[in-house]
């Protein structure tokens, strides 16, 4: 059965009087799609085209024009139709980027890398960009992805490390320079360089539609510390004719 109710469209797939509850001073755009059993808390704003699936919102978050949201909106600010912007995937730690939604973005990483192979990850040393860290392993030998652990070490050191190392990407934690309640994740791919914008989309397509690869036992990646790292980049740094002619 479908609906309309100020321009949104309210589906319920198995009960007739089956619908979804819409709270106090809410905005619902034109278009927004809201299937049976979903609850919208107070002052929330859904965005043109947004599709809501049976789940709750709480008071006050704000959904974007054409986002999918197929799990619950509690602690975060938004429901995302994107997850990459200037700086990778940033949000404010346990509100925006929180554990579990971190093991899924390393999941979605993990399923565009070929079964088998290599990524590295890296961090600063603050304390949340480690917990993050931590969490985005877990979900990348779900993948069947390897992982060499970096540690903490300089950018230009992991993107090094990753390009010299027959790793097909890397991923590195940082506490944002501009607000130190936010944290940064970056991807790279073989050359140690930012992935592409397809490369982008593709990681996104995989984690809003929750299409993972869930491989089997015996495919499940391994999780090692990476080994002299900081002594592969001091090594060749001191060999380039740069450093040579001083």
């Amino acid at each position: 059965m479908t609906g309309r109710f100020c321009g949104v469209i309210v589906i319920s797939a198995r009960e007739p009087r089956s619908w979804a509850v819409i709270l106090r001073q809410c905005s619902l755009k034109a278009n927004a799609t809201v299937f049976e059993g979903t609850v919208i808390g107070d002052g929330t704003i859904v965005g043109e085209g947004a599709v809501i699936h049976g789940i709750k919102i709480w008071p006050g978050k704000e959904v974007e024009p054409g986002a999918t949201v197929n799990s619950s909106i509690i602690w975060g600010s938004q429901g995302r139709r994107v997850l990459f912007g200037r700086y990778g995937v940033t949000g404010v730690v346990n509100i925006d980027l929180t554990p579990e939604f971190s093991a899924k973005l390393g999941a979605a990483f993990g399923a565009t890398l070929p079964k088998g192979a290599y990524v590295t990850i890296n961090r600063d040393m603050h304390r949340s960009p480690r917990m993050i860290k931590r969490a985005i392993i877990s979900g990348l030998p779900s993948a069947g992805i390897n992982v060499w652990d970096l540690g903490s070490q300089p950018l230009p050191v992991a993107r090094y490390f990753t390009k010299i190392s027959g790793a097909v990407g890397g991923v590195h934690v940082r506490l944002s320079p501009f607000d130190e309640r936010v944290v940064d994740i970056g991807f790279m791919d073989s050359q140690g360089l930012n992935i592409s914008k397809a490369k982008e989309r593709d990681v996104e397509r995989i984690f809003f539609r929750e299409d993972f690869r869930r491989v089997y036992l015996e495919d499940i990646g391994t999780i090692d510390y990476a080994q002299q790292v900081k002594e592969h980049y001091i090594e060749d740094f001191l060999k380039t004719p740069q450093y040579q002619s001083h």
